[in-house]
C-alpha cells in the first residue's frame, strides 16, 4: 500500500459543537442559559447523545446516563431527540458550505471535510474561509457554532478541530506536528479508544508523541496493517479519504421500556424498511438477502435471514422483516431489534419479471424525490402514520440520509 505525499492544509474538517443540543436551544431560547442534554428518550435510563456547551462545562458528557447528568446537576434539562429538525439544519448547512465549494464531503450529521484548492492550502485563505463559514453559519441559526480545524490530512484537520472548541480554529501545518502532537493525550486522537490505548501503553507508546515517533516496523510488527497506516497518517499522508464499497444497509432501534413488547415490532420493523429501502434507492443498490436479529429477555439474541430477489422497495423488505419475526419463537420481550439487507447488487438494476413490481419501485421512486423536498414522510405509507409514536426517529451518528 502507498499514499501520495503529504500536502500542508489540504483538508478543512468542520465540527458543530453540541449540535442537537444547540438547535434545541437555537428554536427555544429560553434554554440557552441552562445545561441542556438532548437523548432518545428521557427517562433516567435514556443516553445523553448531545450535551449543551454549558452542560459539557459541568462535565456532564455524550455516554452518560440521564440519571448520571442529573447527578451532576439535578436542574439539568432533558429534551428528548427530534431528528427531523436536526436534519432540517444539517441540509441547511451543508447548503450553505457548498455555495463555497463543490468540495465538500459529509461525514456524518454534525461532522464534514472540505478539500482545500492549492491555492488556497495556506494560514490566510484557510482563516478566511473559516470565518466566512462562520459568519454564515450565524445567518442559519445565531446561536450555532462550529468549531474548525485545517491539517494535511482529514486526520490531522479533525483533530485540530477539537483543540479550541467551542467555536474554535486551529491550523496544523507538516512543519508543526511535532509540536502539535506534544500536549495531547493519546484518547484526544480520533480512532484511539480505552481498548487501544492500553494495547499502545503495552507496547511503551504513552503519548501521541510517542506514536508519531515510532519507528515503522516497530508499529507493523506489532500492530500489523494498522500499525502502517498509523504510521503514515500520524505523518499527513492521507490515509482516510476512500470510496468504499458498501457491503450492508441496515437500521436498528432500541426500544424504551414501555414499548417492550413483541406487538410493536411491526410498527417498528416498517419504520426501518422504510428507512432501509430509501438508502438503497439513494446508493442505487438492490438487496438479496435479509437477516433480523433481535435482543430478548429470557432467549437472550434471536437471528433469522432469508434470501430476497433483488428489491429496493420498502414495501417488499418490510414484507420480508415480517416474514422473518413469524420464524421468532413466541412471548419474548425485545430490548433492540436489527434489521440488515446485504448481498447488494451494485450493478444497475434489472428488470423486473412482472410489471406491478416495476410500477412500485418507480411509485417509491416519486414518493423519495418528494419527501426529499418538502420534508421526511410528507408522503409515507398508511402504516406509517402513527410509527413515530411507537417508533420515533433516532440519530445515526453515521453519514445521514
Amino acid at each position: 500500500m502507498s499514499f501520495a505525499p503529504p500536502q500542508n492544509l489540504r483538508i478543512l474538517f468542520l465540527d458543530m459543537d453540541s449540535f442537537f443540543a444547540s438547535v434545541e436551544q437555537q428554536v427555544q431560547a429560553n434554554l440557552r442559559n441552562g445545561p441542556v442534554i438532548v437523548a432518545p428518550y428521557t427517562g433516567a435510563s435514556g443516553c445523553v447523545i448531545s450535551p449543551s456547551k454549558n452542560a459539557k462545562l459541568l462535565v456532564i458528557k455524550t455516554g452518560m446516563s440521564v440519571r448520571e447528568a442529573q447527578s451532576i446537576n439535578p436542574y439539568v434539562i432533558v429534551k428528548e431527540a427530534r431528528p427531523e429538525l436536526y436534519l432540517f439544519y444539517h441540509k441547511q448547512i451543508v447548503k450553505m458550505i457548498k455555495n463555497f465549494t463543490p468540495f465538500v464531503r459529509v461525514l456524518s450529521i454534525d461532522e464534514m471535510s472540505i478539500v482545500l484548492s492549492p491555492s488556497e492550502r495556506n494560514f490566510e485563505s484557510a482563516n478566511k474561509i473559516a470565518n466566512n463559514i462562520k459568519y454564515n453559519l450565524k445567518q442559519i441559526g445565531d446561536f450555532l457554532t462550529c468549531s474548525i480545524g485545517v491539517g494535511p490530512n482529514q486526520f490531522i484537520a479533525k483533530t485540530a478541530s477539537d483543540i479550541n472548541k467551542p467555536n474554535g480554529f486551529y491550523t496544523c501545518s507538516l512543519k508543526e506536528l511535532d509540536t502539535f502532537y506534544k500536549p495531547l493525550k493519546l484518547r484526544d486522537l480520533p480512532g484511539i479508544n480505552f481498548n487501544m490505548e492500553r494495547n499502545l501503553n503495552f507496547l511503551g507508546i504513552k503519548s501521541p508523541t510517542d506514536f508519531f515517533k515510532a519507528n515503522q516496523i516497530f508499529l507493523f510488527k506489532n500492530l500489523k496493517h494498522m500499525g502502517k497506516i498509523w504510521y503514515y497518517r500520524l505523518r499527513g499522508y492521507e490515509t482516510d479519504i476512500f470510496t468504499s464499497h458498501r457491503q450492508t444497509v441496515g437500521h436498528s432501534f432500541v426500544l424504551p421500556p414501555e414499548l417492550r413488547k413483541v406487538e410493536c415490532l411491526h410498527k417498528i420493523l416498517s419504520k426501518l424498511a422504510f428507512k432501509i429501502g430509501y438508502r438503497l434507492r439513494k446508493e442505487k443498490l438492490q438487496a438479496g438477502a435479509i437477516s433480523l436479529v433481535v435482543k430478548t429477555l429470557p432467549y437472550g439474541t434471536l437471528k433469522t435471514y432469508c434470501r430476497l430477489p433483488l428489491v429496493c422497495d420498502s414495501q417488499r423488505i418490510a414484507q420480508a422483516s415480517f416474514h422473518l419475526l413469524n420464524k421468532l419463537p413466541a412471548n419474548f420481550k425485545p430490548i433492540a431489534i436489527y434489521l440488515t439487507t446485504y448481498n447488494l447488487n451494485r450493478s444497475a438494476h434489472q428488470l423486473p419479471l412482472f410489471n406491478c413490481q416495476k410500477k412500485i419501485e418507480d411509485i417509491s421512486q416519486l414518493v423519495d424525490k418528494i419527501n426529499d423536498k418538502y420534508g421526511n414522510q410528507t408522503i409515507t405509507s398508511g402504516n406509517l402514520l402513527d410509527s413515530d409514536l411507537i417508533a420515533p426517529n433516532r440519530i445515526s451518528f453515521g453519514k445521514p440520509i
